[in-house]
């Protein structure tokens, strides 16, 4: 199920909250009922520290006997990008 932004800000008070309501109108149902608001809130901090100096964010995670790794590419900063070099 899709977490309010509100639910969002309460577990991470450090999220902007217009980012947090972007990313939740965005995204579909179905990646909610495969990842929980950790992983979201997460993915929003990542998303939060974008920017055209820093158009990658990374996270990495362990966990027992894994380990997780993310990179953050937005689609807008791909474009922006692609079209300095042209």
């Amino acid at each position: 199920m899709k977490p309010t932004v509100e639910s969002l800000l309460l577990a991470y008070p450090d999220v902007d909250a217009k980012l947090a309501g972007e990313h939740l109108a965005r995204l579909e149902d179905a990646y909610f009922g495969t990842f929980g608001v950790d992983h979201v809130g997460a993915h929003l901090r990542a998303l939060g520290r974008l920017s055209a100096d820093r158009p990658l964010a990374e996270r990495l995670g362990a966990g027992a006997a894994k380990v997780s790794a993310a990179i953050t590419w937005p689609r807008t900063i791909e474009r922006l990008l692609l079209q300095d070099r042209a």
